[in-house]
């Protein structure tokens, strides 16, 4: 928030099993990925619900956790991918 406007708004925020979330009025965009075996991310429910058009709920990837909460989770690993190829194309 104490960030200076011009600078927040080249800031692509990406978070993957998100305790909480970042409306966009602090960055450029914000995207959100859960899985289905987390709930961590409902906890925030006024946060979800304010940034629900980049909410994204992926599947539970067979290899992951039960409980699937970690940045690492195979769950992510496609989506982590693209986006980091999107960064640097860009």
């Amino acid at each position: 928030m104490t960030y200076p406007p011009e600078l927040r708004k080249r800031i692509t925020f990406v978070a993957f099993a998100p305790g909480a979330f970042t409306d966009e009025e602090y960055c450029k965009t914000a995207y959100y990925y859960t899985s289905t075996h987390d709930f961590v991310s409902y906890l925030d429910w006024n946060g979800m619900k304010r940034n629900e058009r980049n909410f994204h709920v992926l599947e539970r990837h067979k290899d992951a956790s039960w409980f699937d909460h970690s940045f690492s989770s195979p769950s992510f690993t496609d989506t982590r991918i693209r986006h980091i190829k999107d960064f640097l194309k860009n």
